[in-house]
């Protein structure tokens, strides 16, 4: 039975490494696939279902006079939900991220482990067999050459093992690319939901300022607003009850 020499590990623990390059490569190309489709799914039923509710909304709010108001406020909530789905995607993909290089990582150790007790047998299958030899018989200019070899070996196994190293560090920046490439993209998107709660909040102030019934309003409470101009317009109408206009329309303000 042949023994596994340190060369066959190496070329074994290399090709292993280009094998899940390469495997890992194409499953982030069927995952990206799927993301897409997923996405479009989604964003195709998400949109359906908008255009449902925001047609409902409409119909309710016809005879409104902060018909405007409703329907931006709507429309923008549903922006900031849409960016609340993103953020827990990419959560989610960067938690995936993690439990892949936690998983290259063990079987990277399982295998520079696998290597060092490699190393360890040969070394000292070696030494046993140097020392039989030399009680046996041997020349000088034997045990010359067996000490030759002897100091040799310690430096082609650092040779290995920094090639190894090597290998390691390669797939650590590569991850460490990614995270930083994830971590800048939740970075922009947080500074997205920043800018659109500021631009909501201006907006809300500008509408609710030029509606007739808030002409004298200096900031905006929208839940307050609306229900305390609702509560006016019902005591002067004559017509209509408190609450018809308004039934089943969520709530949209914050």
């Amino acid at each position: 039975m042949m023994k596994p020499t340190v060369d066959k590990v190496l070329k074994d623990v290399q090709l292993l490494s280009k094998r899940m390059r390469t495997r890992e490569a194409f499953a982030d190309e069927l995952l990206n696939k799927v993301g897409a489709l997923q996405s479009q799914l989604e964003s195709m039923r998400v949109f359906q279902e908008e255009t449902l509710e925001y047609e409902d909304i409409a119909k309710r709010a016809e005879k409104n006079p902060r018909k405007q108001l409703i329907l931006c406020l709507a429309a923008e909530n549903k922006q900031l939900e849409q960016l609340k789905m993103q953020n827990r995607t990419l959560e989610t993909s960067l938690e995936e991220h993690e439990l892949t290089l936690e998983m290259i990582m063990s079987k990277y150790r399982e295998q520079i482990s696998n290597l060092m007790r490699t190393n360890e047998t040969e070394r000292r299958m070696d030494h046993r067999n140097v020392s039989s030899n030399g009680v046996a018989s041997q020349t000088d200019g034997e045990r010359n050459q067996v000490d030759a070899d002897t100091l040799g070996t310690p430096v082609a196994t650092d040779e290995r093992l920094a090639v190894m190293a090597a290998i390691a560090k390669e797939v650590a920046e590569q991850s460490e690319a990614y995270s930083a490439e994830l971590e800048a993209e939740l970075h922009r998107l947080n500074a997205e939901n920043q800018a659109l709660r500021e631009l909501l909040a201006i907006e809300t102030a500008n509408s609710v300022s030029s509606s007739p019934a808030g002409a004298g309003v200096s900031t905006v409470n929208s839940n307050t607003a609306i229900s305390s101009t609702t509560a006016r317009e019902t005591n002067g109408s004559a017509t209509s009850k408190p609450g018809e206009e308004w039934a089943g329309v969520p709530i949209v303000f914050k």
